[in-house]
């Protein structure tokens, strides 16, 4: 199961630099010569840390007025820049020093990274928060409107055969952590998903089909802050892969078996020999990989009875059972 991972917060420090030729100057008179070359940009001096005892002191945040749900954006500031002083982002007008959506420690605001916008469009504030001997204090705050992303997925298969290789094409920010899932119809959680495929992993998205037949939905997962979210969905319908084996219906004690078999062959899928009435796909008797080609070879048991061979599909969702031959052992 892939790991939904956390937060990971860390701020870009735009870097700025002034020169002669950014600032807006008169024309000079006609029998004037030309200004002289912009001298060298030159880096803005590092915030500085304050890496003692907690002081209080003004504080100032600013950011892009508008960023896109999920982007990352840059962000400067001024203040005390305690060890522990952060910088959040909350819903427009909170005031409790808890419960934000997301934040990073100003320790770490040397440190190359991203502030990411809230996965949910809306109106947000951009605070300074001082952690003081006291208790902690907002010292700056600036307004943030997050606007809608666009995702789409483009012509989707709309019918699958079980555990089918699906290629998926889709429109959307390629987030760290987005990907394209199956799961049964409705489901509305992002975790628990039958399949998945990371949108980094390239466009189309490959999605196996689950194994069971059944209706289910393609969807376009954000991975963002406060939490992932469903961004588009597609229905999809798995009807059942055929399969047929060809087999002999007695077998003397240890003999080798010649079976012959149809099917979807994907990887992984197994012809396999289990007592009859053995519904577990583990524990197997005999077995060959159906990838070896269109005919394997089995050994009978040491012992007589009532046997079954199988063809089973490895699936997401697991695996399933798409054709049985009786085998009587003497």
């Amino acid at each position: 199961m892939r790991l939904h991972g956390g937060l990971t917060l860390a701020i870009v420090l735009a870097a700025v630099a002034f020169t002669a030729c950014e600032q807006k100057a008169a024309s000079p008179p006609a029998n004037e010569s030309a200004p002289p070359p912009a001298a060298p940009a030159t880096a803005r001096v590092p915030h500085t840390l304050n890496e003692g005892e907690p002081k209080d002191g003004e504080a100032t945040v600013s950011a892009p007025p508008q960023v896109t749900a999920g982007a990352a954006f840059e962000i400067d500031w001024t203040g005390p820049g305690n060890a522990q002083d952060y910088i959040d982002i909350v819903p427009r007008g909170h005031t409790q020093t808890t419960g934000e959506i997301t934040y990073v420690y100003i320790k770490n605001a040397e440190i190359v990274g991203a502030l990411n916008a809230p996965v949910m469009p809306g109106e947000y504030d951009i605070r300074y928060l001082a952690e003081l001997s006291s208790g902690r204090v907002v010292k700056a705050v600036t307004p943030l409107t997050v606007t809608p992303l666009t995702v789409t997925l483009d012509t989707p298969p709309t019918s699958a055969t079980s555990a089918e290789p699906l290629s998926i094409k889709w429109t959307g920010p390629n987030y760290k952590g987005d990907y394209v899932d199956i799961v049964p119809r409705g489901f509305t959680p992002t975790s628990g998903e039958i399949s998945y495929a990371y949108t980094s992993e390239g466009n189309p998205s490959v999605v196996t089909a689950p194994g069971a037949p059944g209706e289910y939905d393609i969807r376009y997962v954000v991975e963002g802050q406060p939490q992932r979210r469903v961004m588009t969905t597609a229905p999809l319908t798995v009807t059942e892969a055929p399969a047929a084996l060809t087999a002999p219906v007695t077998a003397r004690k240890g003999e080798p078996l010649s079976i012959k078999w149809t099917g979807p062959n994907r990887h992984g899928d197994y012809v396999d020999l289990v007592p009859k009435g053995f519904a577990k796909t583990s524990g197997e008797l005999s077995y060959f990989y159906t990838s070896s080609g269109p005919s394997g070879s089995l050994k009978a048991p040491d012992q007589s009875g009532d046997f079954e061979i199988r063809y089973v599909l490895e699936a997401p969702g697991g695996r399933r059972i798409l054709a049985t031959a009786p085998l009587k052992v003497q």
